[in-house]
């Protein structure tokens, strides 16, 4: 299950939802100025490698020392060190709760990130599930918390099994693999 995610800025276009602070936001980055021998830079490297496609990180030493490299450039580049914990297990790092998030495998992309603006995006929807988003949208935003995040894991939880019903009657509304879609607690490393 999830780990240490290093994350800054959201990765949509326009920055999504304002007060967002959950799983799909940026990474660090390979800084070309500095060339691949630079301490960041090589840090950088041992990112990839021990974080591997997903980016999640064990060792919470390393993942300290890389924000901090990150934060010591000019201009600073801030990101969040984050513990993601499945629903119902403890985390190891930190106690300080941001909320509970619902992303691909629990460390991805998010079906927070825009705030459940829902009926945004509803207009090319087939007609029999747009009063179904509506009404999840009604029901859901004003829950979510100041990150973006739900505060209460079966709520998370009941948000995804709407989601998973709506995308039952129109599989293309919500993401395509969105079973691989779960529910997992995100906490704030110090």
């Amino acid at each position: 299950m999830p780990g240490l995610l290093v994350l800054g800025a959201s990765q949509l276009p326009g920055g999504g939802s304002k007060v967002y602070r959950g799983t799909y936001r940026r990474s660090p980055e390979y800084q070309a100025q500095f060339g691949p021998d630079h301490e960041v830079n090589r840090a950088f490297s041992q990112f990839c490698e021990l974080g591997g496609q997903s980016l999640v990180l064990s060792d919470i030493v390393f993942a300290r020392r890389l924000v901090g490299l990150y934060r010591d450039l000019i201009p600073p580049q801030e990101f969040d060190l984050i513990e993601a914990v499945a629903v119902g297990e403890a985390p190891q790092f930190s106690d300080d709760l941001l909320g509970y998030e619902i992303s691909k495998c629990g460390v991805g992309c998010s079906m927070l990130c825009w705030g459940l603006e829902l009926t945004r995006y509803s207009s090319g929807a087939d007609s029999i599930v747009v009063p179904l988003i509506r009404l999840m949208e009604e029901s859901f935003k004003p829950r979510l918390n100041g990150s973006g995040l739900f505060d209460d894991p079966q709520v998370a939880q009941s948000c995804l099994e709407c989601m998973l019903a709506i995308h039952r009657v129109a599989p293309s509304y919500f993401e395509s693999d969105l079973d691989a879609y779960e529910v997992s607690g995100l906490y704030l490393v110090r």
